[in-house]
């Protein structure tokens, strides 16, 4: 079965900071996970809420790298638009922050619903913030794909693939992070009714038009993939792209690459 009119869309965080360091975003940014802000009211799907100690966005669902990118720009520039004087966003995977911004019950909270493994059907354990990880926060770039007559099944397949096209590359151009201690694990995804949630990226991808291009684009060519009938291959080479992803393995990554001419940013 095809997969067929496909949308792209995103629910993305950033770390906001001062003058000196990264900050809690609490008290600054509205909305919560069960009750996003809706900043625009015109359209629902833009959104913000606060994640642990982020600031988090969501777009509506685009057909274009165009509409993809003037999505993510017109919510980042929300954010900075209600921010303190002296303050900005912060696109970074991970950040280590001071323990006066990490005394609340919000801030100790690590994701919301859980997530699944694209590979084992299986529910994985929440990442556990203790010890050396302590004051760790990290920030993703959850990739959605919309698309008609969703069912978990076909989700499975395009998160499979989604590693292949998004987390192999991301080896070599997302710069070096934390975040791997706690989130970006090859396979993990969520299900929704518009279709299947990509959640191993980072927001890495938010720092410049080009690399939000080539995530959409990078996702329409997963959908292709699968459309030509590659499942297969996916299955066949399941253990090198995770160990690739997981293990940030640049040599794995080159491999890959080459094997099924993928593009980099």
């Amino acid at each position: 079965m095809k997969i067929e009119n496909v949308k792209i869309g995103t629910d993305f965080e950033v770390f906001l900071k001062n003058e000196k360091e990264a900050i809690t975003a609490e008290g600054i940014i509205k909305g919560t996970k069960q009750r996003p802000f809706q900043f625009d009211p015109e359209n629902k799907w833009y959104a913000t809420s606060l994640d642990c100690v982020l600031a988090e966005a969501n777009i509506p669902p685009t057909e274009t790298p165009y509409d993809f990118y003037q999505a993510i720009q017109k919510s980042i520039n929300y954010i900075k638009s209600i921010l303190p004087e002296n303050h900005d966003i912060l696109i970074s995977a991970s950040e280590r922050l001071d323990k006066k911004y990490l005394k609340s019950a919000t801030a100790k909270i690590l994701g919301c619903d859980p997530d699944y493994n694209c590979y084992t059907m299986q529910q994985n354990p929440r990442p556990k913030i203790k010890g050396e990880n302590k004051d760790l926060r990290t920030a993703a770039g959850h990739v959605h794909v919309g698309y008609k007559n969703s069912d978990p099944y076909t989700n499975f397949e395009i998160i499979r693939a989604m590693d292949l096209f998004l987390g192999v590359p991301g080896v070599l151009q997302e710069p070096i992070s934390e975040r791997k201690k706690l989130y970006g694990k090859a396979g993990a995804m969520r299900h929704h009714d518009h279709g299947a949630e990509y959640r191993p990226i980072s927001n890495y991808y938010l720092a410049s038009e080009n690399l939000t291009n080539w995530v959409f684009n990078s996702a329409m060519k997963a959908i292709d993939f699968l459309n030509e009938g590659n499942l297969d291959k996916l299955i066949q080479d399941e253990e090198f792209i995770v160990s690739a992803i997981n293990e940030n393995d640049e040599q794995k990554a080159k491999m890959l690459i080459e094997k099924y001419d993928l593009k980099l940013a």
